[in-house]
């Protein structure tokens, strides 16, 4: 029912990740581990599946990662592997994947006036943790893209979130000072959140 929303493992970064997985601090250490062999590998992880291979490699070489990483041990990673299988089970699967979205699509304009852009989320409400996670990523990468441009007469975007009480109802706590913050920070970018 329109275009998809998706991103890649990568593109959505260890520290979001880890969040969305309420991954302990070894636990997001590991993932870091996991993100950063990847990238000297030049091996770019596009979907969960991508992120399990890097995650078994890392066990299967252990020493080798151990010796060049830091310690990585089979209860990190088979924590991490068994919230990936929780996320999963929420549909989080579907937030990774190709084509990637872009993000610059939600501000077109036709005939110098503002496109609405309507986000099909009815599902997704069921899935408050993979939710909350795609709002804090659609605010956070429109914040690293959009110029700083002050405190505007009118907003160039706005977000109209309907039942945000659900979206917010079982979303970690961390996760949701992390939106809170951005939403106060996207404010200086012209995007209003409400």
């Amino acid at each position: 029912a329109g275009t998809k929303i998706m991103t890649s493992v990568q593109e959505m970064g260890e520290l979001m990740l880890s969040r969305m997985l309420r991954l302990n601090d070894a636990q997001s250490g590991a993932l870091s581990i996991a993100f950063k062999k990847s990238a000297d590998d030049a091996d770019w992880m596009l979907t969960l599946d991508d992120l399990r291979w890097t995650l078994d490699s890392m066990l299967e070489n252990r020493e080798d990662v151990c010796r060049k990483y830091g310690n990585v041990t089979s209860a990190m990673v088979n924590a991490i592997q068994r919230n990936l299988m929780a996320l999963e089970a929420q549909g989080g699967h579907h937030l990774f994947g190709e084509p990637g979205f872009d993000l610059n699509s939600l501000m077109q304009t036709e005939n110098g006036k503002g496109i609405v852009t309507l986000l099909h989320a009815d599902t997704l409400m069921e899935s408050p943790k993979t939710y909350s996670m795609l709002l804090l990523w659609l605010l956070t990468g429109l914040f690293r893209t959009l110029p700083e441009c002050g405190d505007l007469d009118k907003p160039k975007m706005v977000f109209l979130f309907d039942e945000s009480h659900l979206l917010f109802r079982d979303a970690p706590a961390a996760l949701l000072e992390q939106i809170e913050r951005v939403v106060r920070l996207i404010r200086s970018k012209g995007v209003s959140v409400w």
